[in-house]
């Protein structure tokens, strides 16, 4: 899917920005979050359901493992980057 959305933005003349559909911090977070998602859904533990996470890949990654995942296209990431600097709130 994000290789349409990049696609799209070069069709458009729009600066691509490579993007993780995150839903959990850290990869050891899925457990957390299914078990939130689990409880806001009323749903006991075995019970699948289509909003429950379908693997631990939904986590925040580091722009080593977007260089990873984009390897076609470090502009994308480097785009990433920058967004986040701009959008990182002050400490």
């Amino acid at each position: 899917r994000s290789h349409r959305v990049l696609a799209c933005a070069d069709r458009h003349g729009l600066p691509a920005v490579a993007v993780n559909d995150v839903r959990h911090a850290v990869k050891p977070g899925l457990a957390a979050h299914e078990a939130l998602r689990r409880i806001a859904l009323r749903l006991p533990p075995g019970d699948e359901h289509a909003a429950l996470p379908v693997n631990a890949e939904r986590y925040l990654k580091s722009a080593e493992a977007m260089r990873r995942l984009f390897p076609d296209r470090p502009d994308a990431v480097e785009n990433a980057v920058r967004l986040a600097e701009r959008l990182a709130p002050p400490l």
